[in-house]
């Protein structure tokens, strides 16, 4: 039997969390421990309550609450400070007001700080006296690091736990050994790793349905939640994950008599474009990860979504029902501007800029994440030196860093198939503008067959860059990579002439 590794004296670096992060973790730690789920309030005007509870509250195999309750969280970035009653002074007053209204008999604090026994005594007491106070309870640094410990769910659902402490005292020591390289070199990521909706959404479909298959255009984040779901896999089912290139790959690891497994398949359809064989490899296998996942493993999947919107129409989805299911098929681009907000916030704090620099740009930070064109690449290259070098701290230098990022568009075009070339070249010919089915006019098809594609491949990319700007409701697909139809409001003799050249550039590439 393989166990867990339970070190007493094992740590987590809470105090780098963050407020808004720790509060997050204290609301996960409600539901998935304590068995409930809080209203929690905004962080001004709270009187005292960082969220409540109205009703009946029964905790996970222990006693009944009756009444309203209060929770307060309390969030040091010391990573030796000790909680004390003077730390709760102002919320002791408040909390005599909540009383008298009725609107307290229960009040929790969760805190990160270490919790003594006798400065446990000491606010117990302060706040039991409070008339109106029916029930007191603190919850420390000690407390939050055993319920880490010991609650799969909760590290599932919290995975920037996993970037916090030492990994090997969660996970197997067998499976930390063989997956030392890959754990380590996601743990500065995960360190600043936001679980967003897609991430939740992901994690139920694994537990719920043992498959998901994460969709996302180039540096979205695909693998990030990947990483943070396979070292969960890890840390709740005890296996190895098991990456596979290909279809066979999977079939020849599957281990019927072993139920605890996890393959990750990267770019499950194609790197760059789709592959054929591919689709056709996952029709032969599909039946054995039908019996897999029924046997316990759990499958995850990644795909650019213009790859799979090309390899949908080639999969026997008969033989892989899942794929009817839009509970496992996870769009991780779709953001909440909250969520925005945290991925830019974690990677500044946690990256490489000097204080200098993010101090200059702080009150452009609410501007750039509600930029529509903002997706995690963007917070990362922010937060990194090397990407900033000619950035100034001024709104219009920060807007085009985020609208028209041309280190990585170059990274992302250089990546593109023939196919896709042709198509982009195709695009910028036609002003960004493209009715699909598309019929080429004389000079396009001279420029597609210089690029090296077909008038048939040409059209398919087109078509699933056509229905993934639909899908992204942003404009043409055009737009977003960086091909503005507004300075080419109609054909003329300019934008062809630098189409012209555009295209020559190209085939001297794919040529080479």
């Amino acid at each position: 039997m393989r166990q867990i590794a339970q070190n007493a004296n094992v740590s987590f670096e809470l105090h780098t969390l963050g407020w808004e992060a720790f509060q997050n973790l204290c609301g996960v730690v409600l539901r998935e421990v304590l068995g409930q789920t809080v209203t929690v309030f905004s962080p001004t005007r709270d009187v005292g309550q960082d969220g409540a509870f109205q009703g009946n509250w029964r905790q996970r195999n222990k006693e009944t609450y009756t009444g309203r309750f209060v929770l307060q969280c309390k969030f040091s970035s010391n990573r030796d400070a000790s909680f004390a009653l003077s730390d709760l002074g102002d919320e002791l007053k408040k909390v005599r007001t909540l009383a008298a209204k009725g609107l307290c008999e229960t009040y929790l604090v969760i805190t990160n700080a270490k919790l003594s026994g006798e400065a446990d005594t000491k606010i117990r007491k302060a706040f039991t006296a409070v008339p109106g106070i029916k029930f007191f309870d603190a919850f420390g640094r000690e407390w939050i690091t055993q319920q880490i410990r010991q609650s799969r769910r909760l590290r599932a659902f919290v995975p920037r736990i996993y970037g916090l402490g030492d990994l090997s005292q969660i996970i197997d020591e067998r499976v930390y050994r063989q997956t030392d390289e890959i754990l380590q070199s996601w743990k500065d990521n995960l360190a600043k790793f936001v679980p967003t909706d897609a991430h939740h959404r992901s994690v139920r479909a694994l537990l719920d349905h043992g498959f998901v298959l994460l969709l996302g255009e180039p540096m979205a984040g695909k693998s990030t939640i990947a990483a943070a779901l396979a070292l969960a896999a890890a840390d709740q089912w005890k296996c190895v994950p098991i990456f596979a290139t290909a279809p066979d790959e999977l079939k020849l690891h599957w281990n019927p008599d072993e139920p605890h497994q996890f393959f990750w398949v990267d770019d499950a359809f194609g790197q760059i474009q789709f592959e054929a064989a591919l689709a056709a490899g996952w029709n032969r296998v599909f039946p054995h990860m039908v019996s897999a996942i029924r046997n316990g493993a759990r499958v995850l999947f990644t795909s650019r979504t213009y790859v799979y919107r090309a390899a949908v129409k080639h999969l026997k989805v008969s033989n892989f029902p899942l794929l009817r299911s839009s509970q496992v098929i996870i769009d991780v681009e779709k953001l909440l501007p909250i969520e925005k907000q945290r991925i830019l916030y974690n990677h500044l704090r946690l990256g490489a800029q000097p204080s200098e620099f993010r101090r200059a740009i702080k009150f452009f930070l609410p501007a750039l994440a509600a930029n529509e064109k903002f997706f995690p690449e963007i917070a990362r290259r922010l937060a990194d030196p090397v990407f900033t070098k000619s950035v100034r701290a001024d709104s219009e230098s920060l807007r085009r860093f985020v609208e028209e990022p041309k280190e990585l568009l170059g990274e992302i075009i250089t990546q593109q198939s023939r196919a896709n070339f042709a198509a982009l070249a195709i695009l910028f010919m036609r002003a960004g503008r493209i009715s699909i089915p598309i019929s080429f006019e004389r000079n396009e098809e001279e420029a597609i067959e210089r690029l090296g594609s077909s008038l048939a491949e040409t059209s398919e990319a087109l078509e699933a860059l056509a229905w993934q700007s639909r899908v992204a409701d942003r404009g043409t697909r055009g737009e977003i990579l960086g091909v503005s139809s507004s300075n080419h409001s109609r054909r003329d003799g300019r934008s062809c002439g630098v189409a012209t050249r555009a295209v020559r550039h190209l085939s001297k590439r794919c040529k080479a």
